[in-house]
Order: C-alpha cells, then structure tokens, then sequence
C-alpha cells in the first residue's frame, strides 16, 4: 500500500474494526463495506462517529432490482444490501485495488462460494 490512491472492498464487513484501521491508514483512498444486516452498519456507524455523518444515499445496482443504501463518511463508505448483487454501478463504477477478507467467506453457503 504505498500510494494514498488504493482503494479496499471489504466484503459481508459487519461490524469490524478492520474498517477503522483500514479507512485510517495513510495510503488507502477509500474502504467500501458491504454488509446485508442494518444493525451491524448502524453499530459500526454509532461507535465510529468520527468516521460518518449518517446521511445515507441509495446507490442503484444495475443488473438488479436491488439497490443498496449508501453511507459515506471520511474515506469510507458502507454498502447495506446482498453482496452478490453488486456490481460497478453499486460502486460508482471504479474498481478496487485490494480486497480485504477476513473470515468472510466461512458465512457464505458452500454452494454460493462457486
């Protein structure tokens, strides 16, 4: 992670601290978290306050009838909303140079890992 342009998707984030560090960390642009549970958001949203200014946004997923809510804040951004209906367009059509998983995918159903 050497230039500030780095951008990290963290996928079904939850709650965790990782985003913190992550959307703190000097060489990294932007944190996307993408979580389907609105309590694990508003949580991570309510411990962090530093972080978000609670104004939330719906960002339509293209190829999809689902949208996903949109919470920006300071280098960070949280995705409420099923991970595997996201697209560029959920995402403001860039994409991520670093995908940051951890434990994530033991919550996926085996057959939806595929």
């Amino acid at each position: 992670l050497a230039s500030k342009s780095v951008r990290v998707l963290v996928p079904l984030c939850g709650k965790s601290v990782d985003l913190v560090y992550l959307a703190k960390h000097d060489a990294v642009s932007e944190v996307v978290g993408v979580d389907g549970i609105q309590k694990a958001i508003d949580i991570f949203m309510d411990e962090n306050p530093d972080l978000y200014n609670k104004d939330e946004v719906l960002a339509q997923s293209s190829g999809t009838q689902n949208q996903f809510a949109k919470y920006e804040g300071k280098n960070i951004a949280m995705l409420k909303g099923d991970f595997f209906d996201l697209d560029q367009d959920a995402v403001d059509g860039s994409l991520f140079d670093v995908v940051w998983d951890r434990a994530s995918m033991v919550a996926i159903k085996p057959e939806k890992r595929e």
